[in-house]
């Protein structure tokens, strides 16, 4: 159960993670189906390399309804429901008494100040953890020992959580091979940021920081690659106007496999906010240098270096 699936607009880490681990399972032999919410243009039926996708409800509502969905297509069929928690659980031990696991890649804590409106934000930040509490006799798969110490906060017992990093995929496994790019074949200082483009992420705030990196380092270029909503992609490229940096921001949108390694190759520093070891993980199968930020959600990468 995930509120998105790997082909939602809006898919990101943890869509990724449950896809990439899906069809492995597939070709182990078993059968993987997910539920989530419907997307505009969407079937309410896909599958993807095996994976067999229902989608039911909007990104809110497709919590009431994944009930009826399993009801409908999974009852009396199922070993083991894997509940992807980003925000708002699915409950599904009211309806389920198989065996259930939990996997959770943060607490949202501050960020839903960031992508809802403040009465929503400061409801959904108050219940946060007591939602969360109702699977404290559940396993929890948690991404990092971050989320760990969270979780741990919030009062859940630390033998029922596991910590199982994000592997690395193709970008790593395929190109083990490659080399960074030769300073002369550099002709500037490139920043890159790829992950997905959304408020909690604080890009603004990575836009301004740009203004003063300008100021050292006229040359500099920062690379925004990911998929976001729109409107906050167009807010940004705005602001990039407005602080007179647009030549020095370059905004790639999503970007292929060959685009990520060349990305990659070519790239001075990594900057990310959540998520930061899933792509520490991803730079350090390549040759770039991984900085371990001094904050809370980088807790559980490598030293720095």
């Amino acid at each position: 159960m995930s509120n998105m699936d790997i082909q939602h607009p809006r898919a990101g880490g943890s869509e990724i993670g449950i896809y990439e681990v899906g069809k492995r399972w597939v070709k182990l032999g078993h059968d993987v189906a997910v539920i989530s919410s419907r997307f505009k243009g969407a079937p309410k039926y896909s599958e993807v390399n095996g994976i067999r996708i229902f989608r039911k409800g909007g990104r809110y509502t497709m919590y009431l309804k994944a009930k009826n969905v399993y009801k409908r297509h999974f009852e009396g069929r199922v070993d083991l429901i894997i509940e992807d928690i980003t925000s708002i659980p699915f409950f599904t031990y009211v309806y389920f008494k198989g065996p259930i696991i939990v996997t959770i890649h943060q607490l949202l804590k501050e960020a839903w100040f960031y992508e809802l409106p403040l009465p929503l934000a400061a409801f959904g930040y108050l219940i946060e953890e007591s939602l969360l509490r109702l699977y404290k006799d559940k396993p929890i798969v948690a991404s990092s020992e971050s989320t760990k110490k969270s979780l741990l906060e919030a009062g859940f017992d630390r033998k029922r959580i596991y910590v199982i990093p994000p592997g690395v995929g193709e970008l790593g496994i395929l190109h083990q091979g490659l080399h960074k790019l030769p300073d002369a074949e550099r002709d500037r200082l490139q920043l890159l940021y790829m992950g997905s483009m959304m408020r909690y992420k604080r890009l603004a705030d990575l836009l301004k920081a740009m203004v003063f990196v300008l100021k050292e380092v006229p040359e500099a270029k920062l690379v925004l690659a990911g998929r976001g909503h729109p409107d906050y992609i167009w807010r940004l490229k705005r602001q990039a106007v407005e602080l007179g940096i647009k030549g020095s921001v370059y905004f790639a949108g999503i970007v292929s496999l060959e685009e990520k390694i060349h990305l990659f190759a070519s790239l001075d520093l990594h900057i990310g906010k959540r998520g930061f070891r899933k792509f520490s993980s991803r730079s350090r199968s390549l040759p770039n240098p991984v900085h371990r930020l001094r904050c809370p959600w980088a807790e559980g990468c490598h030293p720095r270096r």
